[in-house]
């Protein structure tokens, strides 16, 4: 692959100025520079032929570049040569061609400078017969400028290589950060609807052993009853998750005694909540509501109770639930379910923390700190 000597206008976008502009332009511009000088002066036939091939080959290396990339060294080196060929005394104006066109020829891979070689020599060939002196100057002038813009060339398409890796790096790191955003959607949703549905689903199912040994048409009303507010709040969550900054009504603290407590109650298990609280955020809110309902939940399904207790009240900068019940207690190994593992996520989320512990002699104790204010 050969260097495109008339930039691309992405080439043109990245390299407008400094080094580049250097490298691409100015040898264009001494080419440029050069044949018109020269043509201003008398030249006599065998001159006006090396001008026309050197203004040929120029036009034709710069066109080569879309056209037929492999060729375009060689035709630089063509016109170099000529350049070359021609300075003299008499002719010196030939010089800035010569040496822009050799500059401009060497290609890509391990015989990149051959064209280039090959240019000088042709040129330097001729010249012996007429001012070999002159000639040489160009060859030095092109040399030279190998040796020293070469390498800040190499320079500059590494540090292209890394503007390109750094782009590609900041596309994979935001494709990252979307999948982690999707993560955590998919996650807020799955805990939304297990804390929405476990509950009233939980009491429905009690309710339905109930009717089995006691009054069925009673267990079919509490039953109904709670399907409708199992239906009402699984609205008032997918309204919530479709407009964040609306709240949910449904997780109000004054609920916990008129709504979670009702199943419990129904069952014959004696409950007991105080809500003291100042707190005022409705994440926060929304969080010991939630963690309540977990626990009071796992009573009816695992505790065996006979009497619970819940309790919110404020302690300095925290705000702290508990729920506390007088049933089987703790298993050997505690597995956290999606229930505990939604509520210990969403009470990180907001810094605070979950204990959950057996009691002496029996039960268990669910407890839920949080910061009263989060801001």
């Amino acid at each position: 692959m050969t260097t495109r000597w008339w930039p691309t206008s992405l080439q043109s976008a990245r390299f407008a100025w400094g080094v580049d502009a250097a490298i691409r332009w100015l040898p264009i511009g001494a080419v440029v520079g050069s044949l018109a000088y020269t043509a201003r002066q008398d030249l006599g036939p065998h001159e006006v032929a090396a001008w026309l091939v050197v203004a040929v080959a120029f036009v034709l290396g710069l066109l080569a570049s879309w056209v037929v990339p492999a060729a375009q060294p060689w035709l630089f080196a063509v016109g170099g040569g000529a350049a070359v060929a021609f300075t003299s005394r008499d002719y010196f104006s030939f010089w800035p061609a010569a040496s822009a066109l050799l500059f401009m020829s060497p290609g890509r891979g391990r015989r990149r400078l051959y064209p280039a070689i090959v240019g000088a020599s042709g040129g330097l060939a001729v010249a012996a017969t007429r001012d070999f002196v002159s000639a040489l100057m160009p060859v030095a002038v092109m040399v030279l400028a190998v040796l020293l813009l070469r390498p800040v060339e190499g320079l500059r398409t590494r540090a292209i290589a890394l503007e390109i890796e750094a782009d590609n790096l900041r596309e994979r790191a935001f494709a990252s950060e979307e999948q982690a955003r999707e993560l955590e959607r998919r996650t807020a949703l799955a805990r939304e609807l297990h804390d929405a549905i476990g509950h009233h689903v939980t009491a429905m199912v009690v309710q339905a052993e109930a009717g089995r040994v006691g009054s069925p048409d009673a267990a079919l009303v509490h039953i109904s009853n709670m399907g409708r507010e199992a239906l009402d709040e699984l609205d008032a969550v997918l309204f919530g998750l479709r407009n964040p900054a609306s709240g949910t009504p449904a997780t109000d603290l004054g609920r916990i005694d008129s709504k979670l407590a009702i199943p419990l109650r129904l069952q014959g298990t004696r409950v007991s909540v105080r809500v003291s609280t100042a707190v005022v955020d409705v994440e926060v809110s929304k969080a010991l509501y939630r963690a309540v309902q977990e626990a009071l939940t796992n009573v009816m399904r695992h505790a065996n109770a006979s009497s619970v207790t819940v309790e919110i009240r404020d302690e300095d900068t925290e705000v702290v639930g508990r729920v506390s019940d007088d049933g089987d207690g703790m298993p050997a190994e505690l597995t956290r379910g999606n229930g505990l593992r939604g509520i210990s996520e969403r009470v990180r989320g907001l810094g605070g923390s979950l204990r959950v512990e057996g009691r002496t002699p029996r039960g268990t104790s669910v407890e839920v700190r949080l910061p009263l204010d989060l801001r």
